[in-house]
């Protein structure tokens, strides 16, 4: 196994940081790195703003819940942006690009390009030495990046990504076996359930070593069963252009 296979098979989430600053000559070789991804249609519609004031880090921690974001060397909200897309259209032209842009699969498309991008954000900085982890659930906390950030429109959070030295290692959280992730000429739900069945067995040995007394499928129960009001997050993408029609 080569050293990039390395970094990215031993790739954990960090949340734990020792407050050592990455320099600003790292961080623009993992910028560089997430930059340089394919991103839909090369309308490279992904943009990084890095919040350095600790008061707003601060504040987006206690609304979410995860201290983290405020402990983190480098905490970046990663955008959608369609808006620098948009540069040099005017009237109709604008009017007709902009309509676009806001359906649901164009949409989609840039935040699967930010998810690529965050990505490679990521393993640029473990081969670095560095640790971090994405995360979605700040971006419920959009509203302080909205006074904070002045984005305008067809810009709109996606998620966040927090980045700095390790302190200490969780370990790689063990995977679904490789069966139900690559698959051949058809979708075979037997191997499916038979892949799961055995991941449960793994997960339960897994949380238990944590004081957790659930497997895979019980932990996402818990998550997914319980109502959940998601319309401030719908209406937030409408408001900033993303129509999703």
């Amino acid at each position: 196994m080569n050293d990039l296979l390395k970094v990215i098979h031993n790739r954990a989430s960090i949340r734990k940081f020792t407050g050592e600053h990455i320099p600003e000559s790292d961080m623009e070789q993992i910028m560089s790195a997430a930059q340089s991804v394919p991103s839909i249609n090369n309308y490279q519609p992904v943009t990084y703003v890095e919040i350095t004031d600790q008061s707003v880090k601060d504040q987006a921690a206690d609304l979410v819940n995860m201290p983290y974001v405020a402990s983190s060397d480098r905490f970046f909200v990663i955008l959608a942006d369609y808006h620098k897309l948009l540069v040099g259209f005017e009237g109709k032209e604008r009017e007709i690009a902009q309509t676009n842009l806001s359906a649901y699969n164009i949409a989609e498309g840039a935040a699967l390009s930010a998810g690529v991008s965050a990505y490679a954000a990521i393993i640029a900085a473990e081969s670095l030495g560095y640790g971090g982890v994405t995360m979605a659930g700040p971006v419920r906390a959009f509203q302080i990046y909205e006074n904070y950030l002045d984005l305008p429109e067809m810009t709109k959070v996606v998620f966040t990504l927090a980045l700095g030295v390790p302190d200490g290692h969780p370990g790689v959280k063990p995977k679904l076996p490789l069966s139900t992730f690559w698959q051949k000429d058809s979708y075979d739900t037997n191997v499916i359930d038979q892949g799961i069945a055995d991941y449960n067995k793994t997960m339960r040995s897994y949380y238990e070593s944590r004081n957790i007394d659930e497997n895979w499928t019980e932990h996402n129960k818990k998550a997914l069963t319980k109502a959940k009001d998601t319309t401030a997050l719908t209406e937030y993408a409408k408001r900033k252009g993303f129509n999703l029609k």
